[in-house]
């Protein structure tokens, strides 16, 4: 495998900086002690500034903004008009170690998006063969609710045919 060499100047770079990003971010210094017991245990672990420089949680922490409303999955949704337009809404999830795009539901994605002008409501028509919405995505959703082929065990109405063209039934 390849070898990468630290120099001892950038540990102490990556510390001071760190430490100063943290202390901007409102971080506790709590954070920082138990990251340096981990190295001195040998723990393996993605140092903070590499974390903080990911631009995930980082860019989530530092925006200031107004809270603009909730759903109900707790993620909680912001806005600031003084940001570059296209950039001044945002979502910050409520779970942040373990966060996906799709916990966000449709009313809230439409306004995101710049699609709708009103925070969180259901303007527009609810299409009319809509499936529930399932909060972890498809892949922990039930097995029934999701699309399943023909020919496959999951699916409940019946052999394959093996013609050609099928038309569409609406559930």
């Amino acid at each position: 495998g390849c070898i990468r060499v630290t120099p001892v100047w950038w540990s102490h770079f990556e510390s001071r900086v760190s430490g100063v990003m943290l202390r901007h971010a409102g971080i506790a210094a709590g954070d920082a002690l138990a990251r340096n017991a981990a190295r001195a245990t040998g723990a393996r672990s993605v140092s903070m500034l590499t974390q903080i420089l990911d631009g995930s949680v980082w860019q989530l922490k530092s925006r200031k903004g107004k809270l603009v409303g909730e759903d109900e999955f707790g993620n909680k949704y912001f806005e600031n008009t003084s940001y570059q337009s296209g950039r001044h809404r945002w979502v910050e999830y409520a779970d942040l170690d373990n966060y996906n795009a799709s916990t966000v539901p449709s009313e809230w994605h439409g306004w995101l998006s710049h699609v709708d002008d009103e925070p969180g409501l259901a303007t527009r028509t609810a299409p009319k063969y809509q499936a529930k919405f399932i909060a972890g995505g498809l892949t922990t959703g039930v097995q029934e609710e999701m699309y399943q082929p023909k020919g496959s065990f999951y699916n409940k109405r019946g052999m394959r045919n093996w013609k050609r063209y099928t038309p569409w039934s609406p559930p």
